[in-house]
């Protein structure tokens, strides 16, 4: 009986997860868990949140049948390599110290016309600092899935809020500007990664 009563509580903590950061974030969905090209990172005093909306045509090897939408068979059969791809190309650090993915998921809230496939996948990511850091120092944060998508450099654009340290900004991420810091000063910020 403990250990059902523990593995339920992980459970409903992780549920519970899921929903406050859709609660945080709801008011940048527009309708959705978040579109693409719309993402939101709360930086914390020991983690950070994050939600984005990302296109199919980001993910490597994903779209079997190359239509550019997942399907649930798609999804499952590639998730792995989908979060490992999300992962090494989001980037965040604070403090000069770069945050590791320690819990992640992919969400489906777009479906296409036929109801089942989707465009796009919203990536929601637990991130935290060893030691952990202070959420008012310098952060950086860069999107590196640009070069290997299939939309042109012109089209790719994304729109991130950051919270942090009681204040909410908001950075325009493309190929031609991959990383963005917030509460450096110019001798602080480490530089493209």
């Amino acid at each position: 009986m403990g250990a059902d009563k523990a593995g339920c509580c992980k459970w409903l903590g992780r549920l519970s997860l899921l929903l406050v950061a859709g609660l945080l974030f709801a008011h940048s969905a527009q309708g959705h868990v978040m579109s693409a090209g719309v993402g939101a990172v709360q930086v914390r005093a020991q983690d950070a949140v994050v939600l984005i909306g990302v296109p199919v045509a980001v993910f490597e090897g994903a779209d079997d049948d190359g239509d550019g939408l997942l399907q649930p068979g798609e999804i499952r059969a590639h998730r792995k390599e989908i979060l490992a791809q999300l992962e090494s190309s989001f980037y965040l650090a604070v403090g000069g110290k770069a945050a590791r993915v320690k819990e992640a998921h992919l969400l489906v809230s777009v479906h296409a016309e036929d109801g089942v496939s989707t465009p796009q996948l919203e990536w929601w990511a637990l991130l935290d600092f060893d030691p952990p850091s202070l959420a008012t120092a310098c952060t950086e944060i860069a999107l590196r899935w640009f070069a290997g998508a299939r939309l042109s450099a012109q089209e790719m654009t994304y729109t991130v809020q950051v919270q942090r340290a009681g204040e909410v900004q908001t950075a325009v991420f493309s190929k031609v500007h991959m990383l963005h810091t917030f509460g450096c000063t110019a001798d602080s910020a480490i530089g493209a990664h």
